[in-house]
């Protein structure tokens, strides 16, 4: 009987922090995509079991125009834009772009330490695999990194 007791008092005492450990997670990164910097933004909801978590995200990669092109008037005064090697290049080098994104992560968390995952971007019509790794700073607020082909962010990830 003693036995049944206990039992029930832990699935409840880990049912109850399950499901005061579901949090929102906002993002803000520095990152590099398609071959350019730029700015990360995203939140999701992180939905926990024990150690293990699931989060999908939305949020947007913001970059900035390409280092040294520029928009200037050639010869006859009309404006282009140029690049690095001084010739006309495709307008859309100088401008700042964004581009959305959705990701889903499943993650697992060592107390105390951090936390690992793995996770999917779609992103410009293709699906990314990433990592990723958390060290927590304070309670609520991590340092995190992530990486993949062609892709990797830095900055702090804030669960509420």
């Amino acid at each position: 009987m003693k036995g049944i007791k206990f039992l029930l008092a832990a699935a409840l005492a880990a049912t109850a922090t399950c499901a005061s450990a579901d949090s929102f997670q906002f993002n803000l990164n520095g990152a590099r995509s398609y071959g350019k910097w730029g700015g990360e933004i995203s939140a999701g909801y992180r939905v926990q079991f024990a150690i293990f978590d699931l989060t999908p995200l939305a949020g947007g990669f913001l970059t900035t125009r390409g280092h040294g092109y520029g928009e200037r008037p050639d010869s006859q005064g009309f404006e282009h834009c140029f690049g690095p090697n001084d010739t006309i290049v495709n307008e859309h080098e100088c401008k700042g772009k964004t581009r959305g994104f959705a990701a889903l992560e499943a993650g697992v968390n060592i107390p105390l330490a951090a936390r690992l995952a793995v996770g999917a971007r779609y992103i410009g019509s293709q699906v990314k695999p990433y990592g990723s790794v958390a060290v927590p700073l304070f309670p609520k607020l991590a340092f995190k990194v992530n990486g993949g082909q062609h892709y990797v962010a830095a900055g702090l990830n804030l669960g509420l």
